[in-house]
């Protein structure tokens, strides 16, 4: 228990020796606990992430092979053709990208 004067008085006064007022009781705060769900959504945040993680990997190393594939076919060839793989692997690369970034979002917000 405290005074006013902000004197440590023993668990059994009432009333302070000195300014003959009530007595105040040690304000206690509590912290906000998380509870069950909310370390679930925590670690699904998390989970989230590592999954961005794999996509952003995997897209990268697919716009790097589909990059290397057509130059490849450009070395090969001495006319100009169709390059419709290289283009379809980009392209696909760059879907995985999107969905990784929108996966950085929900990861984000889920966090």
């Amino acid at each position: 228990m405290f005074c006013e004067n902000l004197e440590a008085l023993p668990p059994p006064a009432q009333y302070c020796a000195r300014s003959g007022k009530q007595l105040m009781a040690r304000m206690q705060f509590a912290s906000p606990s998380r509870n069950r769900v909310q370390e679930h959504i925590r670690l699904l945040g998390i989970f989230w992430m590592a999954l961005v993680r794999r996509n952003v990997l995997g897209g990268g190393a697919l716009l790097i092979l589909s990059e290397y594939v057509r130059r490849a076919m450009e070395s090969l060839s001495r006319r100009g053709t169709l390059d419709v793989p290289s283009a379809f692997a980009q392209f696909i690369g760059i879907l995985i990208l999107v969905k990784a970034a929108a996966g950085f979002l929900a990861g984000y917000g889920l966090l």
